[in-house]
């Protein structure tokens, strides 16, 4: 006996399984030919061939189901399609996303953002963190500090050790 054939879901749920293949570079490829002209000309701006550059509107266009480019005979490309020119629209969007994004990450890799665990037994929670918390905020406005209360100076240790605390 054959095995059942996989049950098929929603168009919308395939169509989603699709655009997982969706990579940067096609879009960025896509980008290239419109402000340049031509695949050969956005190979030479991305580095790449002309015929990795037609590789990956192919498979841009296989992706979402419908030509992103204008294509006539004897040139590789006249301009892009209504739906090339959505999915630029939709590239800026992901252009300005990913550079907050690289922003971000910039800013913790340099300690500037993020979350600080700090572990403190009562005395100090009580007396000394109200005083470092707030200079640390002036200081630091984008890092969070989260504390984390201890019993003893071992538990800290011990805490540190294990990753659950920075200081």
């Amino acid at each position: 006996t054959r095995p059942a054939a996989p049950a098929r879901g929603s168009l919308a749920r395939r169509v989603a399984e699709y655009w997982v293949g969706l990579e940067l570079r096609h879009l960025s490829a896509l980008q290239a030919i419109d402000e340049e002209g031509s695949f050969k000309e956005a190979a030479i701006r991305l580095g790449y061939t002309p015929s990795a550059i037609s590789q990956q509107i192919a498979s841009l266009e296989r992706i979402v189901g419908t030509r992103v480019i204008e294509r006539e005979h004897g040139r590789s490309a006249v301009g892009l399609t209504d739906a090339g020119k959505v999915l630029l629209c939709h590239m800026a969007a992901i252009e300005a996303r990913l550079s907050a994004a690289r922003t971000d990450l910039e800013a913790i890799t340099r300690g500037v953002a993020g979350t600080l665990r700090v572990g403190v037994w009562e005395s100090v929670g009580t007396r000394l963190l109200p005083k470092l918390a707030l200079r640390f905020r002036e200081a630091l406005p984008e890092v969070r500090l989260d504390i984390v209360d201890a019993a003893d100076d071992h538990s800290i240790v011990r805490s540190l050790e294990r990753g659950l605390i920075d200081v």
